[in-house]
């Protein structure tokens, strides 16, 4: 009697889809297709490729869409186009502290949430770039595939945090709150760069950066919250008609 052959583990790919021939799914399907797609059938045979308007099995797909996410040993999400749906899947995994590879569309910006965690950047302009892609790709999953792998995302941070705060030294305290402020005047300079991005922490709102407001934000302590709002700009010398 034959034996079967061994089950193939699965790598789930989350992130925008769209209705047929909609710019969502021509972007995902080129990313499957082009590039995460060639990269298992070369390298990680042993691996099956789906996405969630791939499964075939009847039943109901957000169920099935939530099994996939706890069960995959690789998940592949694709953060282009800040996706709510893809956001939800891709929490859903952090929870659970399961490895996950991000990715997204050169020139996406990313929330700073997730910022810091590493995002394999790719790009359709040139030939050149799916393979870039494509190499990247492949060290990543070779990575998140280890027996040894450590799975590093915000829920990981957070309680690795928690657990710090437990043991540490005044020193050590000092420390993570002068890097904390750093953060979070990087992120305040990002976001006044970019014209008007949300940057929050704690209890302080600033409708301007306009003026002295600049240095004021940059002069504040650590652990702050600073809302920034984006500044209505002038038509000739008239004022908008709020009046402000």
């Amino acid at each position: 009697m034959a034996n079967k052959p061994a089950k193939k583990k699965l790598c789930f790919v989350v992130g925008p889809i769209g209705d047929d021939d909609s710019d969502d799914r021509i972007h995902a399907d080129w990313l499957l297709e082009d590039i995460i797609t060639p990269v298992f059938d070369e390298h990680f045979e042993d691996f099956e490729v789906t996405r969630a308007d791939k499964i075939s099995n009847p039943g109901q797909i957000t169920s099935q869409v939530i099994t996939s996410l706890l069960d995959a040993e690789l998940v592949i999400a694709d953060l282009t186009t800040l996706n709510p749906n893809a956001f939800y899947e891709i929490g859903i995994r952090h929870a659970i502290q399961k490895p996950i590879i991000h990715m997204h569309l050169e020139g996406q910006r990313i929330p700073f949430d997730i910022a810091p965690f590493r995002s394999i950047k790719f790009s359709r302009r040139r030939p050149v770039d799916i393979r870039v892609a494509r190499t990247a790709l492949l060290a990543a999953v070779q990575e998140a595939t280890k027996d040894d792998h450590e799975v590093d995302n915000p829920v990981t941070f957070s309680r690795g945090k928690v657990e710090f705060e437990k043991t540490a030294t005044p020193t050590e305290r000092l420390l993570t709150d002068q890097i904390g402020d750093v953060r979070a005047r990087l992120e305040f300079i990002e976001g006044y760069v970019a014209g008007g991005v949300t940057i929050s922490r704690n209890t302080i709102n600033y409708d301007s950066l306009e003026g002295s407001n600049v240095n004021r934000l940059l002069a504040l302590p650590r652990k702050i919250a600073i809302v920034v709002r984006a500044i209505p700009q002038y038509v000739g010398n008239h004022l908008p008609e709020d009046g402000r």
